[in-house]
């Protein structure tokens, strides 16, 4: 087992989650994970059909992009992006998600 110096061991026994929380954070890899987070949400809140009208959506340095075939449905999502983004919020944490940008394929 490697030897680690006294001051970089805990001194007290630590969760499993919390561990791999701080590894993530360390690693400058939570903010992918917050982002695949959103994707997920938004891949399980829309019905099929909707997401069939989505051709493509990423999250670019705190924006949520989404690329819509429908101009209706873009209409409508840019009607209901503020509620949207307040979803996104409680389920994923706030900050994550700072802005919606709806764009036509």
């Amino acid at each position: 087992m490697a030897k680690y110096p006294k001051d970089q061991r805990a001194n007290e026994p630590q969760s499993l989650a919390t561990m791999l929380a701080e590894v993530l954070r360390k690693g400058n890899m939570d903010q992918k994970v917050n982002e695949t987070r959103v994707l997920d949400f938004i891949n399980g809140t829309f019905s099929p059909s909707v997401l069939l009208n989505i051709q493509k959506m990423y999250v670019q340095q705190g924006v949520l992009v989404m690329i819509v075939t429908s101009p209706s449905l873009r209409q409508e999502f840019h009607l209901t992006r503020e509620r949207l983004l307040a979803q996104i919020s409680r389920h994923v944490g706030a900050g994550i998600i700072k802005e919606i940008r709806l764009l036509g394929a």
